[in-house]
């Protein structure tokens, strides 16, 4: 209930000052037209006399309060309705009927009521440079010392020139045009005010928003009306009055009234700013825990890698030595006094460079300074040992340089791994390869010279039955004619089957070059080459693709399944289709025709060589074809299998892998 009676007083309180504020200012305002309208050069000097004692006013105290306030800004804001204030004077003082410096000049008058607030609408947008730095009064002083001694020194030294120059431009409009100008600086100044409301207390950000509009709207009036019209020159002086009063309750009440209130600010801010370090360290010292917590983590973790580095060190089947840069043999592990068949402290005594074979022992030197010299930061070499028992073996050694351990503590680590096994394997591979390259030219030898000693007397039989065919077909009988014909096609059919031999024999021993093979243009050359029957139609249903082969054997493939399909076609019209479809890793092709088509019994023979399923009196085949086009897919890595149906036709099915 106290607190309730509370509230509604202090509401009540508020209510009747901002009354009694309203109606003070109502007087003031209503006073000041009658007065402007009864008297106006009388209004005119009391509005500017209380203009001129604010600024001084201001200026005086600003100076005074600084060590105390410490605000630049408010400071920098007196400083400036100072020197603003010897303009109003000077204004005040080259009035029409006032003139006491006796120029005699309306002109000049004007200018220095546009000097005046030109200045202050100038200073107004300086002042935000210091609501985050430091101001030096000092420089202050002096820089609006010579700004106003420049400007008013100059003004009377070229008055005559100057009042010229205005009168030819048209005294109103540059009155007019400097309104303007200043009319956007305080607009300017009242934008920079809003974006840097943050930065004030709300009594001080309320003060300078209601001063720089009353300024900028009198500055309006004098722009739209050139204070030709006596209501608005009141109305220009009274907004003008408004305005410095607004700067007298800023930068006068906000230092020498409530100095108190700016040390409670600015202890707020320290305060505040207190606070935040103290987050911050509070911050620090948990990330801090944090840390040294971490720390002894990764000192467990080091004492457990010690612990597993040392474990892998001695269990690991490969040889370790530790080595300094002059090749000296820190430690060794087990498996390396395995492989040497030295015990540890005779490797560290003899050091294991003494034991390399001198046939590699240049190389390995060569390459060791290298490595030392950080020219190279590792390397590995295949290289021989003697071991203690005078054995030769081969190793496999990596090297490598581990540098920034400590000042005074680099090395080496030399992995040795005993390969002498399999350079025993790779020496009897390569004599068994060697072996296999004589055997396979001893099988081409043989195959040429049986080809060649089987079709020579074959050429003779063949010679003989063509002689008796053509000199004696007219002394010979049917019957003779027939056995001899049967003869001629036996000797033909021998010689396809020796044919056929060599090159079933020649598909995995003899190696073309691998070339890009486009097997749209392959297609094509074959199917022209078969020359199929008119009432034959081959049709490649889908593009195919590039592949890397040997082109002899690719050209084999299409070849032999195309004639296969050419040769059983038992229709009136036979259709072959070639088709191909991307699997992955393979190209996947077909051979499909309408034909007589094979029994699922018959899918496996039909690749073996020397089988046929049609009698060969009815049909020549060597039997041979099927079995090299398997042999040639599956030599270069694919697969080929068969779907058919009796009576309705056959597809070969074939991959080729794209990376051969």
């Amino acid at each position: 209930m106290i607190t309730y009676i509370k509230q509604k007083t202090l509401q009540q309180s508020k209510l009747l000052h901002f009354l009694g504020n309203t109606l003070i200012w109502g007087v003031i305002i209503a006073s000041a037209a009658l007065l402007g309208s009864y008297n106006n050069p009388t209004f005119h000097t009391i509005a500017e006399f209380f203009t001129i004692i604010v600024g001084f006013t201001a200026f005086i105290i600003v100076l005074n309060t600084y060590a105390m306030s410490r605000d630049s800004y408010l400071t920098f804001l007196g400083i400036a309705f100072g020197f603003v204030s010897i303009f109003e004077f000077l204004h005040v003082f080259t009035y029409t009927g006032i003139d006491v410096l006796g120029l005699d000049s309306y002109i000049i008058n004007i200018l220095l009521s546009v000097l005046s607030k030109l200045v202050l609408s100038i200073s107004i947008l300086v002042s935000f440079l210091f609501l985050r730095r430091k101001l030096s009064i000092p420089l202050s002083l002096l820089t609006y010392t010579l700004l106003t001694v420049l400007l008013i020194g100059g003004g009377l030294y070229f008055r005559a020139p100057l009042i010229q120059y205005v009168n030819a431009l048209g005294a109103l409009r540059v009155f007019q045009g400097a309104e303007l100008l200043i009319t956007i600086l305080f607009a300017a100044a009242l934008v920079l005010l809003i974006i840097n409301r943050r930065q004030y207390r709300n009594k001080v950000y309320k003060y300078m928003i209601l001063a720089v509009l009353s300024a900028g709207a009198s500055d309006v009036l004098l722009t739209l009306n050139g204070a030709e019209d006596d209501v608005i020159n009141i109305a220009v002086h009274i907004l003008k009055f408004i305005a410095f009063f607004c700067i007298y309750k800023t930068v006068i009440q906000n230092t020498l009234r409530n100095p108190i209130d700016s040390i409670f600010y600015e202890l707020e801010g320290v305060k505040n700013e207190l606070a935040e370090k103290n987050y911050e360290v509070s911050k620090t010292n948990e990330k801090l825990k944090r840390d040294i917590d971490d720390l002894h983590m990764v000192e467990k973790l080091l004492r457990k890698s010690k612990a597993w580095s040392r474990s892998i060190f001695e269990g690991s089947p490969v040889g370790i030595a530790l080595l300094t840069t002059n090749g000296a043999v820190i430690e060794s592990n087990p498996a390396l006094e395995r492989i040497l068949g030295y015990s540890s402290s005779e490797i560290r005594n003899i050091g294991i460079n003494n034991i390399t074979h001198i046939e590699d022992a240049e190389k390995d030197i060569r390459l060791f300074d290298d490595l030392v010299d950080s020219n190279i930061d590792s390397y590995s070499i295949q290289k021989r040992y003697i071991r203690k028992d005078g054995e030769v073996i081969w190793a496999n050694v990596k090297m490598s340089y581990i540098q920034n351990v400590g000042e005074d503590f680099q090395f080496i680590i030399a992995m040795i791994e005993d390969i002498t096994q399999d350079k025993e394997n790779e020496e009897k591979q390569l004599q068994l390869v060697r072996r296999l390259e004589e055997t396979n030219k001893e099988l081409d030898n043989f195959a040429y010279i049986v080809s060649h000693d089987l079709k020579a007397p074959l050429r003779g039989i063949g010679s003989l039955a063509n002689w008796l065919v053509t000199d004696y077909r007219d002394k010979l009988d049917k019957e003779g004619a027939d056995i001899i014909d049967l003869m001629i096609n036996r000797v033909e059919r021998m010689k396809n089957f020796i044919d056929g031999i060599l090159q079933y024999s020649r598909v995995t021993r003899v190696k073309e070059n691998y070339v890009d093979l486009d097997l749209n243009k392959l297609v094509g050359e074959v199917i022209e080459m078969l020359a199929p029957p008119q009432n034959i139609q081959i049709k490649v249903d889908t593009v195919l693709p590039v592949i890397r082969g040997e082109r002899i054997y690719i050209e084999q493939v299409f070849q032999n399944l195309l004639s296969n399909s050419i040769k059983f076609m038992d229709k009136p019209e036979g259709f072959i289709n070639i088709n191909c479809q991307d699997t992955g890793d393979f190209w996947e092709f077909s051979v499909s025709d309408n034909g007589a088509g094979i029994d699922e019994k018959y899918f496996n023979k039909i690749f073996m060589i020397f089988q046929t399923l049609q009698p060969r009196d009815k049909f020549e085949s060597t039997g041979v074809g099927l079995s090299i086009v398997k042999k040639i897919i599956e030599t270069n890595g694919g697969k080929i299998w068969v779907e058919s149906e009796v009576g309705k036709g056959t597809t070969f099915y074939f991959t080729l892998p794209k990376n051969p």
